[in-house]
């Protein structure tokens, strides 16, 4: 009795589990911002000569240059 007991309780969770549509947002937010992030990482570490590295690096130099 105590095992159909368990197995029907890990049943219901699995039902409220799947029915629950917060966990699936927090999910899609993380595979969102680790896109984001690894779309940073490829313009940032990429070498000179990419078009995006290439403007931002720029942009950066000029700010950096009128700073100092």
């Amino acid at each position: 009795m105590k095992r159909l007991n368990f197995f029907l309780k890990i049943k219901l969770f699995s039902i409220k589990f799947i029915k629950n549509k917060q966990g699936s947002n927090a999910v899609e937010y993380a595979i969102i911002s680790a896109s984001i992030a690894a779309i940073i990482l490829v313009i940032f570490k990429s070498e000179s000569g990419n078009s995006i590295y290439d403007l931002l690096s720029s942009v950066f130099e000029t700010i950096k240059s009128k700073i100092h």
